[in-house]
């Protein structure tokens, strides 16, 4: 994980990657971060209840950030 920039938010709602995100970091070539993802671990669920919901509009869950 550390070799490929990857990582593991537990969060506390403060920030911009909730709980349980798989974060990801973006390098130039030289290596500088440039920025970060998250990939919600929890998405599948989300969306299966979102759909059982009817997929109510402006509802539906993000998969990443």
């Amino acid at each position: 994980m550390r070799k490929w920039g990857i990582g593991w938010i537990p969060g506390n709602g403060r920030s911009l990657f909730r709980k349980n995100y798989l974060v990801y970091t973006h390098r130039n070539q030289q290596g500088e971060v440039l920025s970060y993802s998250g990939r919600d671990l929890q998405f599948e669920k989300k969306w299966q209840t979102w759909l059982k919901e009817g997929r109510p509009e402006g509802k539906d869950p993000s998969k990443y950030c």
